[in-house]
């Protein structure tokens, strides 16, 4: 999988397209605190850290996390160049296994978790609440069997395809509905739930439906 990701990370369009945060995104971290210095965040999953700059220069103290060498390298660089703190490691989910619980104020995890089968995502979840602080926010997407492109490719489980016509598609993608979401989020307080069609640097990309989370511990 991270070879794949290293490919787009080395397409100057995509990198241009995917340096903008995700309207949801800034908008749930507006309501998260008034002050955010200090505050502890993990970006799973972090690309080339369009969300870990935003939280950087909020204030907040970033960790950052990404399988795809290219990407973490980019966001290195780029956090020299711009003088904006992040600690960046190489990992995938399983990193979450090394981090002590109650560690952050914040998690992070945006078009990530549903690239698994059922299991590995609920296992990636129950990671995300122990890591919480009590009170602590989660921001996550899913994706909505809604999306064009549930049912697509290989079912290797209920609601979980394998595409090999997608860019990413060697891997699982789970697509949930409303009650399995909120099965998921059953240990959390949801605080925002909404059902919208994906929107990647200003593009809206119809009938690419997810789920976009703001939760507490």
């Amino acid at each position: 999988m991270p070879q794949k990701w290293d490919e787009l990370w080395k397409n100057s369009d995509k990198i241009k397209r995917w340096s903008i945060p995700d309207y949801h995104f800034t908008d749930y971290i507006m309501e998260v605190e008034n002050n955010f210095n200090q505050l502890k965040a993990l970006d799973m999953g972090c690309g080339i850290g369009r969300h870990s700059e935003y939280l950087a220069k909020k204030g907040f103290i970033v960790t950052a996390v990404d399988p795809s060498l290219t990407a973490i390298n980019y966001l290195q660089q780029k956090s020299i160049d711009e003088n904006f703190p992040v600690q960046i490691f190489q990992g995938d989910l399983t990193w979450l296994k090394s981090v002590e619980d109650n560690s952050f104020d914040l998690v992070v995890s945006w078009n990530v978790i549903y690239h698994n089968t059922l299991s590995e995502l609920e296992d990636a979840l129950k990671e995300f609440y122990r890591i919480l602080v009590t009170g602590g926010k989660l921001l996550l997407t899913l994706n909505s069997t809604n999306n064009i492109h549930y049912g697509k490719g290989i079912e290797i489980e209920r609601n979980t395809f394998i595409n090999q016509k997608k860019l990413d598609g060697e891997h699982p993608h789970h697509y949930s509905d409303k009650d399995e979401v909120d099965r998921l989020l059953r240990n959390f307080k949801v605080l925002c739930l909404s059902e919208d069609e994906e929107e990647v640097g200003g593009k809206l990309f119809k009938d690419r439906w997810h789920w976009y989370i703001f939760a507490q511990k």
